[in-house]
């Protein structure tokens, strides 16, 4: 990946962590920061939602039925604490989370390449 394309991808991690950060400030919820397939112009997109609102996604069937809490906290690339303030992600997980992010945000753009090249032809 080169230097501009993960500095974008950095970015836009930074601010889905803002905005999961202050929503957790104003109610103490925990909320994940997961994959959101890709926009129209091909760009990865994150998806910043509550436990609340992952169990609306699998109630409509847009993420399996089988998947847990542990599966979203395995799965997401940053999560803040629970409501008692144990539980969020420390330095060590950050960086493995980041690099997980990195292969995740490179492999949409390859991916979404090719449904590109496909559909031209």
């Amino acid at each position: 990946m080169n230097f501009i394309r993960k500095f974008v991808a950095y970015m836009q991690l930074r601010q889905a962590i803002k905005k999961a950060d202050n929503a957790h400030l104003q109610d103490h919820d925990r909320y994940f920061v997961i994959a959101g397939g890709h926009s129209e112009k091909g760009r990865p997109l994150l998806i910043v939602l509550d436990r609340r609102n992952f169990k609306l996604l699998k109630k409509h069937k847009y993420i399996l039925r089988g998947a847990k809490v542990k599966d979203l906290i395995r799965e997401s690339f940053y999560f803040t604490p629970c409501m008692t303030g144990y539980g969020g992600v420390d330095e060590k997980g950050r960086k493995v989370k980041l690099q997980q992010y990195y292969a995740w945000y490179n492999a949409e753009i390859k991916k979404y390449k090719q449904e590109r090249i496909l559909k031209e032809n």
